[in-house]
């Protein structure tokens, strides 16, 4: 069935920041090309193209991207040029991501059918003129949309509303089914001892992820005395800063930084458990990846992660910044192999419920209502406090 026969949101238009590779990528990604089977959907991305898989996939699926090409900061001038692009392409809904709001201007809330996705907890989600705007966008008809429970709570707590929908995140399940290489040939190949513990961190270089606590705890005595391994996928502004911690702290051999992955179902098949040590998160697509690649998942309770991850069994979650018990639930798992592996499949078994085909069924559905006589108002009614 191609774009538009279903009816309904014919013409979807998601706005974007940019196309580098992270969560709240991967699902805009991952929602576009499903949306695709639904509707005409494009994406509109207010800077550069930058040369990543993200965007390779878009261009394989069809999905029809235009660049505006803006650098770095804010440029109000940028306000005209997505107006044009909406005048263009006259969508019916503009579905906004991250910071790219305040680009879809304000003349336009009230006339036009906006939903916009929240990926992080409120508080964490953009800046001080940011929350200002987007407290006025959402008592002007924006549809605030919670990607969690918890981000839900941060948008009632912060803006005095509730959101008009909250979504979970959704990942595409048969991308992390089928790893492409066996895992020894994987821990071969990068060097890493076949029968070692091995934890994987597969996140931005940033500090909200608190990657430089995965190194620090890997540095202490009782993972140290355990031989535990960390892998970490992905890059960012603090990678040199963490390689050189790694190296001051004597473990720069058993601390890896594999870089920018695509192979992320082959990093998770090849490891034995997934770190998540973050400061700040959302609905973590890298614990649901996890789970549907059989991969129990270790970390702090923070944002949505233990509403992805059933404690005790499909991984363990500890209270945010606890690294005491976060090193303690570590040494545990990679004592009990078998209790980890059990975890593991058991977490295979229920990321059913994170299809990406349930999650653009939601949005649609959302779309949907906004569009029906009278659907603004009601989401408005809906999103009041």
């Amino acid at each position: 069935m191609g774009p538009g026969e279903q009816g309904g949101a014919e013409r979807v238009l998601q706005v974007v920041p940019d196309l580098q590779v992270g969560g709240a990528g991967r699902l805009v990604v991952d929602l576009a090309i499903e949306l695709r089977r639904r509707c005409d959907v494009r994406l509109l991305v207010l800077t550069s193209p930058c040369g990543t898989a993200l965007e390779s996939e878009l261009m394989g699926a069809g999905v029809p991207i235009s660049y505006l090409r803006k650098q770095p900061g804010y440029h109000p001038g940028a306000i005209a040029k997505v107006g044009q692009a909406i005048a263009a392409f006259r969508p019916q809904v503009i579905h906004t991501h991250r910071g790219v709001l305040r680009y879809v201007s304000p003349l336009r809330w009230r006339r036009r059918n906006i939903v916009h996705t929240l990926h992080s907890i409120a508080q964490h989600e953009t800046d001080r003129a940011g929350k200002l705007l987007h407290f006025a966008a959402f008592r002007l008809g924006v549809a605030p949309v919670a990607i969690c429970g918890a981000v839900a709570e941060s948008i009632r707590r912060l803006y005095r509303v509730g959101p008009a929908a909250t979504i979970p995140n959704g990942i595409r399940l048969d991308r992390l089914s089928r790893p492409s290489v066996g895992r020894a040939d994987w821990r071969a190949r990068e060097g890493l001892p076949a029968d070692a513990f091995v934890l994987a961190c597969v996140a931005r270089l940033s500090f909200p992820k608190g990657i430089d606590i995965a190194v620090r705890i890997c540095a202490g005595a009782r993972l140290r005395s355990s031989g535990i391994h960390l892998v970490v996928a992905g890059d960012g502004e603090m990678r040199a800063e963490l390689a050189g911690l790694a190296a001051r702290l004597g473990v720069g051999e058993r601390v890896r930084f594999l870089g920018e992955r695509n192979d992320v179902a082959d990093v998770l098949g090849a490891s034995d458990a997934l770190l998540i040590p973050s400061r700040v998160e959302g609905h973590p697509i890298t614990a649901m990846e996890a789970l549907a690649a059989g991969c129990p998942v270790v970390g702090f309770a923070v944002g949505g992660v233990d509403e992805i991850v059933e404690h005790g069994r499909t991984g363990w979650v500890v209270p945010a910044g606890d690294e005491a018990s976060l090193i303690g639930a570590i040494v545990m798992i990679a004592g009990d192999r078998r209790r980890a592996e059990q975890a593991g499949a058991e977490g295979r078994q229920s990321a059913s419920r994170f299809s990406i085909e349930v999650t653009a069924d939601r949005y649609l559905q959302l779309y949907r209502e906004l569009l029906a006589p009278d659907g603004a108002s009601r989401a408005g009614r809906r999103a009041a406090w």
